[in-house]
């Protein structure tokens, strides 16, 4: 039987963040927009948190 993939679920929270980080994030975003791409800063921050989060399980 083949398994179908988890559709993980959002949930709205707020965060703080640096207005750097911002500044970056939004730049990312426009070039990947400028080749095509569909990318939110809320997926880069899922993103970002899965990679920290996999860091800190390995530990």
């Amino acid at each position: 039987m083949e398994m179908l993939p988890v559709r993980r679920r959002t949930r709205r929270y707020s965060f703080e963040f640096y207005d750097d980080q911002i500044f970056a994030l939004k730049k990312l975003k426009r070039a990947a927009e400028d080749r095509g791409e569909q990318l939110t800063l809320s997926d880069m921050a899922r993103a970002a948190f899965d990679l920290y989060l996999q860091s800190k399980r390995q530990q």
